[in-house]
């Protein structure tokens, strides 16, 4: 039994109707198997024809046949479309042998993963959601770096152990105490070119540095200036130290304790070891003006270390003061050895008067000063985080029974 639908609307039509009862368009009479080029919703397709097909994707069209086969040769494009493609934007003619002659249908656009079957691919990455972070915990781990300034102390290794090998070498031509001091200045470059563990390089650099200052004052103990040398080395240990862990963990009281102790044993040894009593002389001498500036520098480097007493919201560029210190240290070894080399009273320059143990002793421990104070402070600043990060008991909370007091 053949159903005639009206060309306008789709809606089914008696077989005597002469017009459509729903828009009251006129019957026209086709063809037996004649195409009537009406494009229907999917809606009203269902609904006029009572199709069984399964149901086709939204956004689809299908093609109704005039014939008396009509009810069952509804064609339809069951393309999924993506979600960003408008679909029906597109005439393309129907493939050849397809019942209904030359009509066209609307077919949805087609993307480059559908005609290769495979389906398409998100334009948006997955991005993963991060972990939950307490505001506690980021504070603390901004104010208490775990492991502060990785690569400083590698390439400071590196650098001044090569340096302080080559000056050993220099001073002593691997003779007597020059042997196990270039040693240790060589151990000291190597701790610095492979990757280690940050706080197993700290401790290794510490250790050999100390090992190092230890050499040096002992083999210079019997000198005129072993004390002032042996003080002055403490306060700018200490100094440097505090200044660094300053910078490292910005609310750091021991740091501020390291800088307080520093401060007042670098003033202990500017007071009787400094050179005040010249302070009236006139004299245009090196031997003169030299010591006098070099206090001057010492006394300015401890009122810029004053700035690290700040509060925790700012670095107080505490490792610029703690290079500065070490930079003075530096100055300070090089005016020593000058005085050493040119002595007062004495107009030629001799070299050969470096070839001491005061010299060697001089010309080394700025640079093993420099490496213990770095070591110790970044081995201080793992230590504190560590100590940070460990969930505290609570004071309520009832202790195990096997540690029950009995």
């Amino acid at each position: 039994m053949t159903e005639t639908v009206c060309t306008q609307c789709g809606e089914t039509l008696e077989a005597d109707a002469t017009e459509c009862a729903f828009c009251g368009e006129k019957r026209e009479e086709r063809k037996r198997g004649e195409d009537s080029g009406v494009r229907v919703e999917q809606r009203r397709l269902q609904e006029a024809l009572r199709s069984q097909e399964p149901p086709v994707a939204k956004g689809s069209w299908g093609k109704v046949d005039a014939s008396a086969a009509g009810a069952a040769a509804v064609r339809t494009d069951r393309t999924t479309v993506p979600p960003e493609v408008v679909p029906l934007d597109i005439e393309e003619p129907l493939p050849a042998g397809t019942r209904g002659g030359s009509g066209t249908v609307a077919l949805p656009r087609k993307t480059a993963h559908a005609s290769e079957g495979r389906s398409p691919t998100p334009t948006q990455p997955i991005i993963a959601p991060r972990p939950r972070v307490l505001a506690s915990e980021a504070l603390q781990r901004d104010l208490a770096p775990a492991t502060p300034a990785p690569r400083a102390l590698g390439l400071a290794a590196l650098s001044l152990g090569l340096l302080g090998a080559a000056n050993t070498w220099l001073l002593t031509r691997g003779q007597h105490v020059g042997v196990p001091l270039g040693a240790a200045f060589l151990g000291l470059a190597l701790l610095g070119l492979p990757s280690m563990p940050y706080v197993a390089r700290a401790a290794a650099v510490a250790t050999v540095s100390a090992t190092g200052l230890s050499l040096v004052l002992w083999a210079d103990a019997n000198g005129p200036s072993s004390m002032a040398q042996a003080s002055l080395l403490a306060a700018i240990t200490a100094l440097t130290t505090g200044l660094f862990l300053r910078s490292f963990h910005r609310a750091s009281g021991l740091a501020r304790a390291l800088v307080t102790s520093g401060i007042l044993l670098s003033a202990v040894w500017l007071f009787h070891f400094g050179d005040f009593s010249r302070l009236s002389r006139i004299d245009t001498g090196m031997h003169v003006w030299l010591p006098r500036w070099l206090d001057f520098a010492l006394v300015l480097t401890l009122m810029l270390s004053l700035l690290s007493f700040m509060d925790a919201r700012t670095t107080a560029f505490a490792s610029g003061w703690a290079t500065l210190a070490l930079l003075w240290y530096v100055a300070k070894a090089v005016g020593e050895l000058v005085q050493l080399a040119i002595p007062e009273g004495v107009q030629q320059l001799d070299l050969t008067r470096l070839y001491t143990n005061a010299a060697l002793s001089w010309a080394s421990s700025p640079l093993l000063c420099a490496l213990l104070s770095l070591g110790l402070a970044q081995l201080l600043a793992a230590s504190l985080a560590a100590k940070a990060t460990q969930p505290k008991a609570d004071a309520h909370e009832e202790p195990p029974r096997d540690q029950r007091p009995r």
